[in-house]
């Protein structure tokens, strides 16, 4: 299939018998458009942090780790097709940085524990997304497979916090759990660093360090460094740790 593609780079569809586009941009764009659904891209996105209401272990086995991430795989699959049609690489830019910023903005005002951490692995599916769509492929797959263990690790913390309170999710009525559940804190604390970008357990390597300054600059225009302190990522750890374990500071 790839080996074929080249041939189909000058062709073009009509659509609506009007305009006229790229027989590869239509097939990008459709493939992404599935990958959008699958993982949980604006305007596609909603399921995502309603699908919280089940059970923490499948929340951090299924919507952190691997369903939601099945759309990023495909498309860096499928990188061939995308390297040859510049139009369906913006649009997944677009889409990734939309949801990157807005999701991010969106976790840092909500009241359930689960959906705070559902809203972070939306924004770093976008993250992913922007990867895909400035052709960054390694950092996108490797910041996938980071994400699966810290994330995971943070929804089984949550749930344990859960448990504790007896299925209680507010984090307005949570604070000082620091002192009965250390272990659970601890966790915790791991998991938002590592979430967070803090050495040092920033998830980053080298070799993928220069395409990770790529994404942040195509999602924010601030060219700093993703193994720095990601901003959203700690303010929303910083939420969770202060409203759950530290007395309530945030609510």
């Amino acid at each position: 299939m790839f080996k074929g593609a080249p041939a189909l780079a000058g062709a073009t569809l009509s659509i609506a018998g009007q305009s006229q586009w790229s027989v590869l941009t239509a097939i990008c764009i459709g493939l992404f458009v599935g990958a959008m659904g699958k993982s949980a891209q604006v305007p596609l996105h909603v399921w995502l942090p309603d699908s919280m209401e089940g059970p923490t272990p499948i929340s951090a086995l299924i919507h952190a780790a691997t369903m939601v991430t099945a759309g990023i795989f495909m498309v860096a699959r499928m990188s061939p097709l995308f390297e040859l049609s510049e139009a369906a690489l913006a649009f997944v830019t677009i889409i990734g940085a939309t949801t990157a910023l807005f999701m991010a903005l969106l976790g840092v005002v909500q009241n359930d524990i689960k959906r705070v951490i559902a809203y972070s692995t939306l924004s770093q599916l976008g993250y992913m997304t922007v990867a895909l769509g400035i052709s960054a492929y390694s950092a996108a797959i490797f910041h996938l497979m980071t994400h699966a263990f810290f994330k995971a690790l943070l929804f089984l913390a949550a749930g344990s916090v859960i448990i504790a309170l007896h299925h209680e999710q507010d984090l307005r009525k949570m604070g000082g759990l620091r002192k009965y559940m250390p272990i659970t804190y601890w966790t915790a604390l791991i998991g938002s660093v590592a979430l967070a970008g803090i050495p040092p357990l920033r998830a980053s390597l080298r070799g993928v360090r220069g395409d990770h300054r790529r994404v942040h600059y195509c999602v924010l225009h601030v060219p700093y460094d993703v193994p720095g302190v990601s901003r959203r990522g700690a303010l929303q750890a910083r939420r969770r740790s202060c409203s759950a374990f530290a007395g309530g500071a945030w609510a």
